[in-house]
Formats: structure tokens, sequence, C-alpha cells
């Protein structure tokens, strides 16, 4: 996988514009999203089991808006295309 864009979210738990500032759309194909939240448990002083969550996903259309959410707990995760 090649590196897009790297970012950390923000109150509300997300990357507000993460892909806007790239000079070109990065096409269709299969893409991963590396979500690093070793860190985050670690500053809430929360045990946890997941260090690192990898979603990966294809686009076919690449001119489509992709939502893809990550609903967390410390023991468990869920993902999923919103609107």
């Amino acid at each position: 996988f090649l590196i897009f864009f790297h970012s950390t979210t923000d109150s509300n738990g997300r990357c507000e514009n993460l892909l806007q500032d790239m000079q070109e759309n990065p096409g269709s194909g299969r893409f991963k999203i590396e979500f690093r939240v070793n860190d985050y448990f670690k500053r809430i002083a929360t045990a946890f089991m997941y260090p690192m969550i990898d979603v990966m996903f294809d686009v076919q259309h690449s001119n489509e808006h992709y939502h893809i959410p990550l609903l967390l707990n410390p023991f468990g995760y869920t993902t999923y295309r919103g609107s």
C-alpha cells in the first residue's frame, strides 16, 4: 500500500478533509485505513485489546463519496460504509 495521507482525529473522533488536500483523485482500487488506537487507550488509562486496526476496502467508483466510520470500544470494533 502507498501512503496517501496521515491525520489525527479531532475531538469528535473524525478526520475532516482527509483527502481533500490531494492534487489528484487516487482512483479506484483497494485501499487500507490504519487506525492506531494504542495511544488513545493509553492516554485515557483504559485496558484494551487491539492496538491497531486495519480496515481494507475496495473503491469501484472513485467519483463517489466514501464515509468509513469505525465504532470502537476497548475490546471490539465495527466498521461499515456510511452515507
